[in-house]
């Protein structure tokens, strides 16, 4: 008798005569997850990573001439109290809702204020950390904001609308980014996609310490040349943010914006409003920009590049599955982007040097447009990566799932392959030919 490691199992020899051993054998091999092993010994199994899998919404057009200039799918958030339930917006389409991690999806902006949503791209969308029934977002080319919602993405009003003095001093609600200060309640930040002012060639950043109610203007430090398509983040405190421009690089705040230090050069793509990932637990910054990545162990006061081993492409954000970092080629071409034909890379999070996950293009079907990500969230809880591809689809990473191809014999010969696909402890059997 030979001897064998989990998923092995050792048959007894009772069991391997006639029709009824045949079928006892063939249970015990179900029960036992899946793989039985004859003699003689044979190449111990591989497993493949997970694959990503194509989640697109039933009903929501990636199609760019319809509705016009549709970049299809542009942010996705995931509730970290109850992590099942996931936020995706969409161009010109609205925002819509999963229960069940992707599953099935309802359009929720169907009360008050909806157009506000339907009418534009939502560049934007985040959930407030202190009260996850609050939600705000940005709708790009259509009513600005930044929006903010109270029952949870039903109903919508402009925070920041044409008639306010505010809005009326910038010359513009343009929003490109709204972020949610997750240290102090009600506090957040917005920064534009347009020029502050008529005629002007910079735009700053926008604070809220009343959920919206009320603004303070924050100009851009003279002679910066931010420009206009920045994006804007908080860092581990509620005075200490980070700016990324497509203009003047990354600059960098620690006294809620009264003075700034430009801390790298590196620009963000556009539309790489979501170029930052902040690890919770180390506090170890990594930041997309337009060639590469970089990383910051310092709060975001010097950076270093970390793209070793990534394709010169642009990139837009990056994500981390508690593990590793991932990323893929980005850019809002309005249809195919030739750079993401390859594949997704990743890093572990100590690691220093990228490389390809797998040879799996996120390509969509429906319209044949390849892009990578514009946006990323991750369920903890369950071990899930969602990423917004544009025009190239929405996608699901779930870690739990993963290929295990190994022999599988019962008196077959022993070169018979069989792929086994083990997911959270259900096992699928495909035949291969003898």
């Amino acid at each position: 008798m030979m001897s064998q490691l989990w998923p092995y199992r050792q048959i007894s020899s009772r069991y391997r005569r006639g029709f009824a051993g045949m079928l006892r054998l063939s249970l015990l091999a179900l029960i036992h997850v899946c793989i039985v092993i004859p003699t003689p010994v044979l190449p111990a199994p591989t497993t493949t990573p997970s694959i990503w899998q194509n989640i697109g919404i039933a009903g929501v057009s990636n199609n760019f001439n319809s509705p016009a200039n549709n970049y299809g799918y542009n942010t996705v958030v995931v509730d970290p109290t109850s992590p099942n339930l996931v936020y995706v917006g969409t161009n010109y389409q609205g925002i819509y809702r999963s229960t069940n991690s992707g599953a099935t999806w309802t359009k929720i902006d169907t009360g008050a204020g909806s157009n506000l949503v339907d009418g534009g791209r939502i560049w934007a969308l985040v959930i407030d950390p202190f009260n996850h029934q609050t939600l705000y977002a940005a709708s790009g080319y259509g009513a600005g904001g930044p929006l903010k919602s109270t029952d949870g993405g039903v109903s919508w009003i402009n925070t920041l609308p044409s008639s306010s003095a505010t809005e009326q001093t910038l010359g513009t609600n343009d929003i490109y980014n709204v972020v949610l200060d997750p240290y102090t309640p009600n506090h957040l930040l917005a920064s534009f996609h347009y020029y502050w002012l008529p005629g002007t060639s910079d735009s700053g950043v926008i604070e809220s310490s009343d959920g919206g109610a009320t603004w303070t203007i924050h100009h851009p430090p003279a002679g910066s040349g931010w420009g206009a398509g920045n994006s804007i983040w908080f860092l581990n405190n509620s005075t200490t943010w980070l700016l990324g421009s497509q203009n003047a690089g990354y600059w960098r705040t620690t006294n809620a914006g009264a003075s700034w230090t430009q801390v790298s050069p590196n620009n963000i793509t556009h539309g790489g409003i979501n170029a930052l990932y902040r690890d919770a637990n180390t506090g170890v910054l990594v930041a997309a920009y337009w060639k590469g990545m970089m990383k910051s162990t310092d709060n975001g006061a010097s950076w270093t590049d970390f793209s070793a081993g990534l394709p010169f492409a642009s990139y837009e954000t990056v994500m981390s599955d508690g593990t590793h970092f991932f990323t893929a080629p980005s850019f809002p071409d309005g249809g195919d982007n030739g750079q993401a034909h390859g594949p997704w890379y990743t890093v572990a999070l100590t690691g220093s040097t990228w490389a390809a996950y797998s040879s799996q293009q996120t390509c969509d079907s429906s319209n044949s447009v390849c892009n990578g990500p514009v946006m990323m969230a991750r369920d903890a809880a369950n071990n899930i990566l969602y990423s917004v591809n544009w025009l190239g689809g929405l996608w699901k990473l779930d870690k739990n799932t993963h290929w295990v191809w190994a022999p599988l014999l019962i008196r077959r010969p022993a070169t018979t392959e069989w792929r086994v696909r083990d997911q959270r402890a259900h096992c699928s059997y495909l035949a291969g030919n003898d």
